[in-house]
């Protein structure tokens, strides 16, 4: 029983624990991956709005690989014009088409945020106007895959100290199984040679709690039985 309380409650907290941890530090990484989303984003709008207006292709094009090769998160980059053709990107052949038409950004925005759910799992993309919208706009796509990675590294280390706490709770049950067991099996054990008639057997006792108070009173018990027999034979004797 004292084992199974144990390992009841250090599981229940251990999972709660586990849980909790792995939800607050989602939330804390997801919070600023797309912090860092929209810094990238509006400093490559920033930087390219002289590049579109300039007709600058090749430059545009040079600041966003530049964005992606400095940046392991990004996953692709982006840059629209103001009638919503692609000016630059970093895929390996076209902007895939059913991108273009999310996470629009209006002209009243600053930026836009979507979560993408993708084949290679959530992207979150950040969208930002060039000059108001009226240059096009910067969308900067960042993988949450190390993120979840993170998460899981986190999630494991958190439940590997878990299962090492249950370890170690169960340990502490064991010895304290034994401590609380041990003088109620020697009573145990006493009782039964008294019930085969050995009035000599006696308790130990082996602490002063209650337990201990009971291997006196047990013992007392004995002794007042031997007595009683001890005096019962006499008068048989005597009677004989």
């Amino acid at each position: 029983k004292i084992l199974g309380m144990v390992a009841g409650l250090v599981s229940l907290t251990g999972v709660g624990v586990v849980l909790d941890v792995r939800a607050r530090l989602h939330r804390e990484l997801v919070a600023s991956l797309e912090t860092r989303g929209i810094a990238l984003a509006r400093d490559v709008a920033a930087r390219s709005a002289n590049l579109i207006l300039t007709e600058d292709p090749f430059g545009l094009y040079r600041l966003i690989r530049d964005t992606q090769a400095n940046n392991p998160d990004v996953r692709y980059a982006y840059v629209v014009d103001g009638d919503g053709r692609v000016l630059v990107h970093t895929f390996i052949r076209r902007v895939p088409p059913g991108l273009l038409s999310i996470n629009r950004v209006a002209d009243k925005d600053t930026y836009r945020v979507q979560v993408l759910a993708t084949e290679e799992g959530l992207v979150t993309d950040v969208g930002t106007p060039v000059l108001a919208g009226r240059a096009g706009t910067v969308h900067v796509g960042l993988s949450q895959r190390r993120l979840a990675a993170s998460v899981s590294r986190a999630t494991w280390a958190i439940a590997g100290m878990m299962l090492a706490a249950l370890l170690g709770g169960f340990a502490v049950a064991l010895v304290l199984t034994y401590v609380l067991t041990r003088p109620v099996v020697e009573l145990v054990g006493v009782a039964r040679a008294v019930g085969r008639g050995d009035l000599s057997a006696r308790a130990t006792r082996l602490s002063d709690d209650e337990i201990g108070e009971l291997a006196l009173a047990f013992n007392a018990m004995t002794e007042n039985l031997a007595s009683s027999k001890a005096d019962l034979l006499r008068r048989m004797r005597e009677l004989e």
